[in-house]
């Protein structure tokens, strides 16, 4: 037993400074592949790559290989704030200049290879989407634009103005209720008279960080300062 004992003990310690010499994260910067220190948002897609999106174009990193997407190979900005996924396994680009793209099994595509994306042109640029259970792809833009992409391709405006103040304008962000039902928030005050208007003045400039709803109806909302939950 005490033979046994000292094996394990042997063991183990020769396992610690190998395992101390092969670390578990890598550390990726402009310097060894990256295309700027700036970045936006990271996004793992279904099949398991990992993205980052950054203000000189998109990284698609598979943990050896890194590859780049900009204006140069089909991209519509370099400036990429938002990656998301949807359903039918497209990867979508959110970019300053308001012009999605998305990579599919064909490719990327943006207003230039899809009649659908041409007729989206959100100026003050694109600050979410949401897919709700249509298969529509909802897009929020910075200055109370928001705009529909339907499955079949159509493209349909919407302009929001802020519950409170009534003028448009406002961050908005796209959500979905706990009932399927799609929610547009106006800087942190979600639109519709479904919801009491406890509204307070001060809830007008503040932009949600997290929403998330549930089944007993309750709408919560995090911005950088506090948690808002609406009914």
């Amino acid at each position: 037993m005490r033979a046994r004992s000292l094996w394990s003990l042997l063991f183990v310690g020769a396992a610690v400074p190998l395992a101390a010499q092969d670390p578990l994260f890598h550390r990726l910067t402009a310097g060894n592949g990256l295309p700027s220190n700036n970045v936006y948002t990271i996004l793992q897609d279904p099949e398991g790559f990992i993205w980052f999106g950054t203000d000189a174009g998109a990284v698609r990193y598979d943990g050896i290989h890194l590859d780049l997407y900009n204006t140069a190979n089909g991209l519509s900005d370099n400036e990429v704030f938002v990656l998301t996924a949807d359903r039918r396994g497209r990867t979508w680009f959110l970019t300053s200049n308001g012009r999605p793209c998305y990579l599919d099994t064909n490719g990327l595509h943006s207003g230039r290879t899809d009649s659908s994306l041409a007729l989206i042109d959100m100026r003050s640029g694109i600050r979410c989407m949401y897919e709700d259970a249509e298969g529509t792809v909802w897009f929020g833009g910075l200055k109370g634009d928001v705009t529909a992409l339907s499955r079949d391709g159509a493209v349909r405006g919407i302009t929001s103005a802020h519950p409170l103040s009534g003028r448009i304008g406002g961050h908005i962000t796209v959500t979905g209720l706990a009932d399927g039902e799609v929610c547009l928030f106006n800087n942190s005050v979600p639109t519709g008279m479904r919801f009491t208007k406890r509204m307070q003045a001060q809830a007008q400039l503040e932009q949600p960080v997290i929403v998330q709803s549930f089944p007993d109806g309750v709408l919560l909302a995090t911005t950088q300062r506090r948690v808002l939950e609406w009914r």
